[in-house]
């Protein structure tokens, strides 16, 4: 509850969570003021606010601690300082999704940017609201569905993929009633996309088929060429 936190702190965090949502995502079930996370679901960094015994100091804990790490830190500072630790957590963040590294795919992140284009939201809330609940039901509705088929679809060949696929799927099931709706797209690009890198067979299962009623459900103003 924002009534829980004090106003000071509150007008100095919560404009820079709203700035980067492309970046974290709120845990609003916590024992901190503020605790955000990654939004990459693989990743551990967070950063978390609690209160402090001294009125004008707060007790920051986050991971990394900083670039040349990635332990965590924890310290009890002034509203100033714990807002300039955020702002470098954040760029740290925003560093490590920029630079390509052996983990990474570029074939699967060049698929993912292309739905992402095709999916573009033009609702001027894209940032920081959630769909509204006919478009959460049906996405669930979909997700469900697309489990269905790639369940159908298992091989000893393929097994590794699909089970990949299916837990993408059941995680944004999980979380989506949590999600901006622009991270909502972000995250069924990045489905589709590790679909067509592991066949365009899978694809069409879970896509092609689907595409014209995604875009009529989720797109506002889109007209279908």
């Amino acid at each position: 509850m924002k009534k829980n936190i004090a106003l000071n702190l509150l007008k100095e965090i919560q404009p820079k969570i709203d700035k980067h949502r492309q970046l974290i995502n709120p845990v609003v079930k916590t024992d901190a003021l503020f605790h955000l996370i990654d939004n990459d679901p693989k990743s551990d960094f967070y950063f978390k606010i609690y209160p402090s015994k001294e009125a004008t100091k707060y007790i920051s804990e986050f991971k990394p601690k900083h670039s040349q790490t990635t332990e965590k830190y924890r310290s009890e500072q002034t509203i100033e300082a714990v807002s300039k630790q955020f702002d470098a957590w954040i760029n740290i963040l925003d560093e490590y999704n920029k630079i390509h590294s052996i983990y990474d795919d570029p074939i699967t992140e060049a698929y993912q940017k292309e739905f992402e284009t095709q999916f573009e939201l033009v609702d001027e809330d894209a940032e920081y609201a959630s769909f509204d609940l006919d478009k959460q039901l049906f996405i669930d509705s979909y997700l469900d569905n697309a489990i269905l088929k790639l369940e159908s679809e298992i091989t000893e060949g393929n097994k590794g993929e699909i089970e990949d696929l299916i837990a993408e799927a059941n995680s944004l099931k999980t979380e989506q009633t949590q999600l901006t709706k622009k991270q909502v797209i972000k995250r069924l690009s990045k489905i589709w996309a590790k679909a067509r890198k592991y066949g365009l067979n899978l694809l069409k299962e879970i896509y092609v088929e689907a595409r014209k009623e995604l875009i009529k459900h989720l797109i506002k103003g889109m007209i279908e060429s």
